[in-house]
């Protein structure tokens, strides 16, 4: 991150706390698990929530709420692998942040790297680690709560990190073989169709495990539509605070929004856009009276009020497209420019 972030500034009380997770996360589960006959009063009673707690897909509840959804499902199905079938089905977009790893990353090393740093986007006591060796590097997943579902949502979570992988990649995406902490939920020959490599059971951890040679395939722009469904949004930002062809800083203006498509918004990475040294850009703006942070910050504030304004795109997606390095330094620095959290500030632009 660049100057000007401020990701660590202080700021109101949050309420996206590590131990809460998007209501849009627990509501298609939910969905699902009444469509398999269990009645809705009966799985808000099993989370301790009400109805309206689920009404505002980016809402906060608390992650214990979605594991205690897990038990109560796979009690209802047993012996079916429920997490395998639902990481088949349930859009990709679930998991925004992985998308986006993948759509800003070339390299699938690099879309891994991502996941890791912005995996409390997903949850925030989510761990994820990449233990990289010489031969295998292995993703590993853990969730303080995971033994409360029976490792359900782990099993989910790594299925559906699989299909990204080979969505994204065009393959297996150098993928070795799985490893689960918890036992088969189900026939063994579904978890082989789901991941196409071996699955080890009762291992010490949950983990994806890659062919490390292989970590330099470049990442197949699958999802391309959406990838400049946003970059729409900044080249609309774009025209709308273009400078003047006479405006001195025109230059800087064009390589902030250059470097925005790709979610960078650090101040050495502006400079070497420009072709010259941090420094010497730091001289430059200091005559024209501004700052990097500054301009970064100005940059950052328009294109989040241009994503913001569209309901289709998740907060979570435009703290991690804006380049921020948790949901929670993105609310403080939108408290900081507006007053108000990102939530409230949507609601305002969708209604004006």
């Amino acid at each position: 991150m660049g100057p000007g972030t401020n990701d660590d500034e202080a700021g109101a009380p949050d309420d996206t706390s590590d131990d809460h997770v998007r209501a849009g996360m627990v509501v298609g589960l939910f969905a699902y698990a009444q469509a398999r006959g269990l009645p809705r009063e009966e799985l808000l009673a099993c989370m301790e929530l009400s109805l309206p707690d689920l009404l505002d897909p980016e809402a906060r509840v608390p992650d214990r709420a979605l594991h205690l959804l897990w038990r109560r499902l796979a009690a209802h199905c047993p012996g079916e692998a429920v997490g395998l079938h639902l990481a088949s089905v349930a859009p990709l977009t679930d998991f925004g942040v992985l998308l986006h790893a993948v759509r800003f990353t070339r390299t699938m090393h690099e879309a891994l790297r991502m996941f890791v740093r912005y995996s409390d986007l997903i949850a925030g006591r989510l761990e994820v680690r990449l233990v990289e060796g010489p031969e295998h590097t292995a993703l590993h997943m853990h969730h303080p709560l995971d033994d409360l579902d029976g490792g359900h949502l782990a099993e989910m979570a790594l299925a559906l990190t699989a299909r990204l992988g080979r969505e994204s990649f065009g393959s297996d995406g150098a993928l070795d073989h799985v490893e689960l902490r918890s036992v088969p939920h189900g026939p063994l020959d579904q978890y082989t169709s789901t991941f196409g490599v071996p699955v080890r059971f009762e291992q010490p951890h949950n983990a994806i495990v890659f062919r490390t040679a292989d970590f330099s395939i470049p990442v197949r722009r699958g999802d391309a539509h959406t990838l400049e469904y946003l970059q729409a949004h900044f080249e609309a930002v774009r025209q709308r605070f273009a400078p003047a062809p006479t405006d001195d800083l025109a230059p800087v203006h064009v390589a902030i929004a250059t470097n925005a498509e790709r979610g960078e918004y650090g101040a050495e990475a502006l400079a070497k856009q420009l072709g010259m040294g941090l420094r010497t850009l730091q001289r430059m703006l200091r005559e024209h009276d501004t700052t990097v942070a500054a301009l970064l910050e100005q940059a950052r504030e328009a294109n989040a009020r241009a994503l913001l304004g569209d309901p289709q795109i998740g907060v979570d997606e435009v703290a991690f497209v804006l380049g921020y390095s948790s949901a929670r330094a993105f609310r403080r620095a939108c408290i900081r420019w507006t007053g108000l959290p990102p939530s409230e500030l949507r609601a305002q632009l969708v209604s004006g």
